[in-house]
């Protein structure tokens, strides 16, 4: 046999471009052998020719309900590279002639997966100022509050963009302390701000992975845990607060399914005023 083909177990993968939601693969031999991880073992390899087949899973609601089968793709082949591949399981069937005469045919499998985290963007600028409830249990309390939509900029994702949600620094948590754990960001109930806390969506004591995010402390600065909207009180007047945007995809791992997101962020600063009459 001229082909060699690779063990179970050692499928290569090549991401989707960062202009679309597909895949290229060179089919030259040599890097063919280098990316794939098959040998040619006889004599001088000449003309090889490929096919390539995606598996197609059948669904009922959103769910597999067999096997199906190994269906031809429609790939764009232009010279000797391969295009148009989505996030998937694939199978190459390759032909292989040699200089003595020989032809080998084997058949390799690999996987395209979208690796490619969105493209973040940031409006410019942003001014928020605080505001003062007058009278009843809220009064005199100075607040503003800034939704991830308020500072995206046009942020998209070569795929499928799924969530934003939004950060901010705490410069002085000492001092911001008391509102944050008042408003729900001691996810523990311990009456103290630390990476084990979150803020509880769920209401029900418990961190979901999935849901909801954790306090982060990085190069000197807290972060508050990554929400829809981020919240400001008097403790930050006057204060240079750091705003992340942060975007997840809908990547899915292709063999199981299982969500595997990129992430990426833009930031911006802007100073807390309070212009509250």
């Amino acid at each position: 046999s001229l082909l060699r083909v690779f063990q179970a177990g050692q499928m290569p993968s090549f991401s989707t471009g960062p202009t679309d939601c597909t895949a290229a693969l060179s089919l030259q031999l040599q890097t063919l052998q280098r990316t794939m991880g098959f040998g040619v073992e006889e004599c001088n390899p000449g003309y090889l020719s490929a096919t390539i087949y995606a598996f197609e899973r059948e669904t009922l609601f959103g769910f597999p309900i067999n096997d199906t089968s190994w269906v031809e793709t429609n790939y764009v082949r232009n010279a000797d590279i391969a295009s148009g591949l989505t996030p998937g399981i694939y199978a190459m069937e390759m032909t292989l002639s040699d200089d003595c005469k020989n032809n080998s045919t084997g058949i390799v499998y690999f996987l395209v997966e979208d690796k490619i985290a969105p493209v973040m963007k940031c409006t410019d600028v942003l001014n928020v100022s605080l505001t003062t409830a007058s009278g009843g249990v809220f009064d005199q309390v100075a607040y503003a509050r800034v939704d991830a939509i308020d500072i995206d900029n046009g942020s998209f994702d070569n795929c499928l963009l799924g969530q934003l949600k939004v950060r901010r620094s705490v410069s002085d948590l000492a001092s911001c302390a008391d509102f944050f754990i008042g408003n729900g960001y001691d996810g523990n109930g311990d009456g103290q701000i630390d990476e084990t806390d979150w803020y509880d969506e769920n209401n029900n004591g418990l961190f979901d992975p999935e849901t909801e995010y954790r306090w982060v402390f990085k190069e000197g600065t807290w972060y508050t845990p990554w929400r829809d909207f981020v919240e400001f009180s008097c403790c930050d007047v006057d204060q240079e607060i750091v705003l992340e945007l942060g975007g997840w995809d809908q990547a899915r791992h292709p063999l199981t399914g299982a969500p595997q997101p990129n992430l990426n962020y833009c930031w911006q600063a802007t100073i807390i005023e309070d212009s509250s009459v």
